[in-house]
């Protein structure tokens, strides 16, 4: 049987220590707080009881120091010049257009 979506950002923040938070509906953001969560991982209780109260589409990650992820947003003419100027190779092409 496929672990469920909260089970899965369990794991995560098991096993890898990623703050991982719930998200649901067409916006992207969290539903809950997620400023907290740049400073201090949120427990598997919580998480629990977040998969429980908000039944989530989705389990989004906080980046930034305490994940050690970091993700550059490149919109537009001028962020795709200075992707390429990088040398970056984008992972993901957003809705917008933008990488």
């Amino acid at each position: 049987m496929a672990a469920s979506l909260t089970d899965q950002a369990i794991e995560l923040l098991v096993k890898s220590g990623l703050p991982m938070l719930p998200s649901k509906g067409s916006s992207k953001g969290s539903c809950v707080r997620w400023k907290p969560f740049q400073e201090r991982l949120p427990s598997v209780g919580e998480l629990r009881d977040w998969g429980l109260r908000f039944n989530p589409d989705r389990w989004g990650l906080v980046t930034g120091k305490l994940s050690g992820i970091v993700v550059a947003d490149f919109d537009g003419d001028a962020g795709r010049t200075l992707m390429q100027k990088w040398g970056i190779s984008p992972h993901v092409r957003t809705g917008s257009g933008g990488f």
